[in-house]
C-alpha cells in the first residue's frame, strides 16, 4: 500500500511539474523579447557552386555558437538581442578549401545595410555577400 502512494505522489509532481512548465516554456520558444533593445537575426548561406563544406566560426564577446558545417544551398541562423549601449557585435571565421575570411557579421556600422534587423550573409565563389552586395573579398 505504501509503494502504490508513493508511485501515485511521484506521477501527481510529475504530471503538475509538466503542466506548469509547458506554457511557459511554450510562450519563451514563441517570441524572443529584447527589453530596450532590439532583436536581431542573422543568417549565413553557402551558395558556393563547388559541392564543398563551408566551416563557419561565429562568436561574441559573451557568446560562442560553435564551429558549423554548412553545405552548399545550406543556411545556418541565429537571433539574438543587442546590449543597451549598442555595442553588441558578432565576428565569423568562414573557411572554405584554402580560403578563409574573418568578417564582422553585426555591429552597428553593419546594422545600417541590414533590413528590419535581418542580415543575410553569403558565400559566393568571389567573396562573402551581404544581401547582393559583395562586402569581403576571400583572402
Amino acid at each position: 500500500m505504501g509503494c502504490s502512494n508513493f508511485k501515485n505522489t511521484l506521477l501527481f509532481l510529475f504530471i503538475t511539474a509538466n503542466l506548469v512548465h509547458a506554457p511557459f516554456a511554450s510562450y519563451l520558444e514563441i517570441k524572443k523579447k529584447c527589453f530596450l533593445t532590439s532583436n536581431v537575426t542573422v543568417q549565413v548561406t553557402n551558395m558556393l557552386s563547388v559541392n564543398g563544406p563551408l566551416l563557419l566560426h561565429c562568436r561574441s564577446k559573451d557568446d560562442d555558437l560553435g564551429i558549423k558545417t554548412i553545405g552548399q544551398n545550406q543556411k545556418f541562423r541565429w537571433t539574438f538581442c543587442t546590449n543597451i549601449w549598442h555595442t553588441t557585435k558578432f565576428w565569423c571565421t568562414f573557411q572554405f578549401g584554402q580560403k578563409n575570411r574573418v568578417i564582422v557579421a553585426y555591429e552597428e556600422t553593419v546594422k545600417e545595410f541590414c533590413k528590419d534587423n535581418q542580415c543575410y550573409w553569403s558565400a559566393r565563389d568571389d567573396g562573402i555577400y551581404l544581401f547582393d552586395t559583395e562586402y569581403y573579398d576571400w583572402q
